[in-house]
Parts: C-alpha cells; sequence; structure tokens
C-alpha cells in the first residue's frame, strides 16, 4: 500500500479505526469496558500547533471546525495530545507533522 497513511492501512502501527465509533469500539474492548453502547458524537484533528492555544486558534479560523465548537448540543467533550509523529491523510503529499490534538464530542 504505497502512499497509504495508516488512517485507511489496518496493518500499520497506528491505526485505530476509520472513523471515531470504530475507535471508540476498540478504546473499550481494549479498556475491559464493553461496548459503548450508542456512538453519537463528532471529532476534530489538527495537526502542527505545538499548544492548546494554537490548534484553538486554528479551529476557530475554520469555518467548519468553528461551527462543530458552537453547536449546543454537545454533552461531554475529551481531548487528547500527542507529540509522537503524525502522517497526514494526504496521500499526493504525505506530510509528517510532529504534534496532534484530537477533540471528541459526545451528545
Amino acid at each position: 500500500m504505497q502512499g497509504a497513511t495508516y488512517e485507511n492501512n489496518r496493518s500499520h502501527p497506528n491505526f485505530y479505526g476509520y472513523d471515531l465509533a470504530d475507535r471508540l469500539y476498540r478504546a473499550y474492548a481494549e479498556l475491559g469496558l464493553g461496548t459503548p453502547g450508542m456512538v453519537s458524537g463528532g471529532e476534530i484533528v489538527n495537526a502542527g500547533r505545538s499548544t492548546a492555544a494554537e490548534s484553538i486558534k486554528s479551529f476557530l479560523r475554520s469555518l467548519p471546525h468553528c461551527q462543530i465548537l458552537a453547536q449546543n448540543n454537545i454533552a461531554s467533550v475529551g481531548v487528547g495530545y500527542t507529540s509522537a509523529p503524525y502522517e497526514s491523510a494526504t496521500p499526493t503529499k504525505p506530510t509528517v507533522y510532529e504534534h496532534s490534538w484530537t477533540v471528541n464530542f459526545g451528545r
């Protein structure tokens, strides 16, 4: 799978699921929590910003991300950060970022 990123490559060591539901089911299974039940919510990801403030500013400058943040039906929020290398999902011009932020929303 030359040029494929781990988001779509199950054999890549960083593959964790195709979407939020896949990742939640896998996390629950690995933690021995059973299944997460109804999976409803959303996820936004930002790579390349080294601080939370830079990442939030970037989300707010992006209309789709800003609209997600402005929703009033969000019941819970989870934030994740890693400084491990992250390979972008652009197969024609792959980029590796050192910092990656993920925000998950539950409804």
